[in-house]
């Protein structure tokens, strides 16, 4: 009797494993960035190459959107199921650091002649320090309201690459004074 209940625990185990659904590879995505996967360190990299800080400022944004990422909140809203393809609907709370550069550029706006080096030019790095320090402090949250595509390739649900402006979503950058 034992063998015969360990036999059908071993085959709904197996079931289990190999029955995907098609929210796990957006939670399993998701997760990477909760739990600051190397897999998305590579998205801060990119970041940082875009962003064209100093050193110490990489590090201070490195640890910015960590936090960003320990923070992550999500929640799976709606799934819509087309054939082998599927949209998974998840409304994201992150901090808004859109919020945090906008008030950074209102400030150097205000104080434009602390910004301005001696050839008239603007000092980026100072500007760059500003809106560090106006992220390290951000405390409001913003909720989106993303698609994530995934596809079943041989029994297994697969993500899509997310888009441009869902990564800056999940970073909390999107510019969504310009919808």
């Amino acid at each position: 009797m034992k063998k015969i209940i360990l036999i059908i625990c071993s085959i709904l185990f197996l079931t289990g494993c190999t029955n995907t659904h098609a929210t796990d590879p957006v939670k399993e995505y998701l997760e990477k960035y909760r739990n600051n996967d190397q897999e998305i360190q590579s998205s801060i990299e990119e970041l940082l190459r875009q962003e064209n800080l100093l050193e110490e400022q990489d590090e201070q944004y490195r640890m910015i959107m960590k936090k960003q990422y320990v923070d992550l909140e999500y929640k799976i809203k709606q799934e819509t199921y087309n054939g082998d393809e599927a949209i998974i609907k998840v409304e994201l709370t992150v901090y808004d650091y859109e919020h945090s550069r906008t008030e950074a550029e209102k400030y150097r706006n205000e104080k434009k002649s602390e910004y301005v080096n001696q050839d008239g030019t603007w000092n980026k790095e100072k500007y760059a320090d500003l809106q560090l320090d106006y992220m390290k402090k951000e405390i409001k949250r913003v909720k989106y309201t993303v698609n994530f595509n995934v596809n079943l390739q041989e029994e297994k649900w697969i993500l899509e690459t997310p888009d441009h402006n869902i990564i800056k979503k999940i970073h909390g950058i999107y510019n969504y004074n310009e919808d």
